[in-house]
C-alpha cells in the first residue's frame, strides 16, 4: 500500500472502541482479552478518509492515556500532525492515514498471508496445523520461546514433518531468549522449511553473534522501533523486516528506515 495523494481535511472526528478478542493473547508476559484505540474521521471537499490509532499497553512505546488526552486536542483539524510529539507513533500513523489514505496494490503483486497457529499441546499444534493446511494457508506462523527449548525444537519438527514441499513456517519468538537458547534453537532446527524466526533474542547486541554460530534466518520487528541502529550492521541472515507503523510512526519514519 501507498499513499494515495493528500487532501485538506476541515474536520476531523475521534472515535473510540474496546473490541473484545476471539482468544486471549499474551504479550511480555501480560495477557490482552480486548483490542481498543480510536478511529479518525477525516472529511474534506474531496471526501472522507479514515485513519486507526490503537497503541498497545505494555508493547506501544506511547502510553494510551497519554494519546487520549493529545486526541481530545485534535478535533478542528487533521493538519496538527507536525504537533505531535515523535515519541506517539502509534498516533502518527492515526493522523497520517487520516491524512494520505491508500491507493490500491500495484498489479501483479502478491503476498503470502500466514495463518497464526495458537500455542497449545502437541495434539493442538497438529490438529490446528492440518486445519490450515486444508484450508489452503501455505505460510504457518507459530510462537515459540518462553518454554524448554527442545520442546520447541520438538513442535517445529513436527509441524515441518507435516507440510507439503511448498509450504513454509514463521516462527516469532518475542525476544525471550538468551544467545545460548537462540543458538540451540537455530541448530535443533536446520533442514527445517522456515523463513525467518523473528525477534528471538532478549539481548539485541547479541545478532552478531548469533549469526556467527548459525545460519538462522531472522527477522526484526518490535526492535526496529526501540534499536533503529540494528539495521547499520553488516547483516548475514536477516531475511525480512516485520514493520508496525502502530511502533514505528508515519510514512516519513519508516522511509528513514531506508
Amino acid at each position: 500500500m501507498s499513499p494515495s495523494g493528500s487532501f485538506d481535511p476541515v474536520s476531523l472526528d475521534v472515535f473510540s472502541y474496546r473490541l473484545a478478542l476471539t482468544a486471549p493473547v499474551v504479550i511480555y508476559g501480560a495477557k490482552k482479552t480486548f483490542a481498543e484505540g480510536w478511529l479518525l474521521r477525516a472529511e474534506s471537499d474531496a471526501g472522507v478518509r479514515w485513519g486507526d490509532v490503537a497503541p498497545l499497553a505494555g508493547y506501544s512505546l506511547e502510553n494510551p492515556d497519554d494519546v487520549r488526552q493529545i486526541l481530545s486536542t485534535l478535533r478542528d483539524t487533521a493538519n496538527d500532525q507536525a504537533r505531535v510529539d515523535v515519541r506517539f507513533p502509534s498516533l502518527q500513523w492515526g493522523l497520517d492515514t487520516a491524512r494520505w489514505g491508500y491507493s490500491q496494490r500495484p498489479a501483479g503483486t502478491s503476498v503470502p498471508i500466514a495463518r497464526l497457529i495458537q500455542r497449545g499441546s502437541m495434539a493442538d499444534t497438529e490438529q490446528a496445523t492440518q486445519a490450515a493446511l486444508e484450508a489452503g494457508f501455505r505460510t504457518l506462523k507459530y510462537k515459540v520461546g518462553g518454554r524448554n527449548v527442545a520442546d520447541d525444537i520438538a513442535m517445529v519438527k513436527h509441524v515441518a514433518s507435516m507440510l507439503p514441499p511448498e509450504a513454509r513456517i514463521r516462527l516469532d519468538a518475542n525476544r525471550s531468549w538468551s544467545l545460548e537458547d537462540a543458538v540451540r534453537f537455530g541448530i535443533g532446527v536446520e533442514g527445517s522449511p522456515i523463513t525467518f524466526v523473528e525477534e528471538p533474542l532478549i539481548d539485541v547486541s547479541a545478532y552478531m553473534q548469533l549469526e556467527q554460530r548459525t545460519s538462522m534466518p531472522l527477522a526484526l520487528d518490535e526492535s526496529l522501533a526501540r534499536s533503529p541502529d540494528l539495521l547499520q550492521r553488516d547483516w548475514k541472515n536477516l531475511a525480512a523486516l516485520v514493520l508496525k507503523p502502530t511502533l514505528l510512526g508515519g510514512h516519513a519514519a519508516l522511509a528513514r528506515l531506508f
